[in-house]
């Protein structure tokens, strides 16, 4: 509940965009103003998936409530599409990124794991190798 109760001051309350939604009838409110106030707030909050369903919460329960109350025939916000790629540009560079360390660490640990097959067949030659730098590592894999 403390976390329902900051929703809705931050997303309800305190929010300009929301006191048009707020402020009517809930026979009054239209998909279309739903979709619209929905999105303003995924755009402006720039919010996740948990965000979205956190913040929306709120109007899809009274809704439902309003549905058992026979004030409205139909939740119309369960109507209102939302892109899973709208919120995903956070989400989705947070799994760029991860990716690219571990890319990162997997050709690392190939360099590393080349050097030692080099190092083990020149040993008996005794041609020196250098030691494999994070330097060398780097410089290698931008090529």
């Amino acid at each position: 509940i403390p976390r329902v109760e900051s929703d809705w001051k931050k997303y309800y309350v305190n929010e300009p965009d929301s006191i048009p939604i707020i402020d009517k009838r809930v026979r009054e409110l239209t998909k279309i103003e739903l979709d619209e106030w929905i999105h303003k707030l995924i755009r402006k909050y720039n919010m996740t998936k948990t965000n979205y369903y956190n913040a929306s919460l709120i109007i899809r329960q009274i809704l439902d409530y309003a549905v058992e109350l026979e004030i409205v025939e139909e939740n119309l916000f369960r109507k209102v599409n939302f892109i899973c790629d709208f919120f995903a540009c956070f989400e989705r560079a947070v799994f760029n990124v991860a990716d690219k360390i571990l890319n990162e660490l997997l050709t690392q640990a190939h360099f590393f794991n080349w050097c030692e097959v080099r190092r083990s067949r020149y040993d008996s030659h005794r041609i020196p190798l250098p030691s494999p730098s994070l330097t060398v590592v780097l410089s290698l894999a931008s090529v």
